[in-house]
């Protein structure tokens, strides 16, 4: 499976937003969410882990949608 870079807008929970109020969260308008092996590996910004892939990393383009990992459907 390898690595897969999904890039679009990104929304990343933190801490719980009932004690953490808005430092709870980071919201990226063209984040990443890097996956390894199916394993959420990192979060941020999209030009920053650009930077870091291997290779070999497919980047999937999501432009129209908002990331929020942790939530499985």
């Amino acid at each position: 499976m390898g690595q897969q870079l999904h890039r679009g807008a990104l929304l990343h929970f933190l801490e719980d937003p009932a004690s953490a109020g808005e430092e709870s969260y980071a919201y990226y308008d063209d984040g990443g969410l890097l996956l390894e092996d199916g394993h959420v590996v990192a979060a941020g910004e999209a030009r920053r882990l650009l930077g870091t892939l291997a290779s070999t990393c497919d980047v999937i383009e999501h432009r129209d949608a908002l990331l929020v990992p942790g939530f499985i459907d």
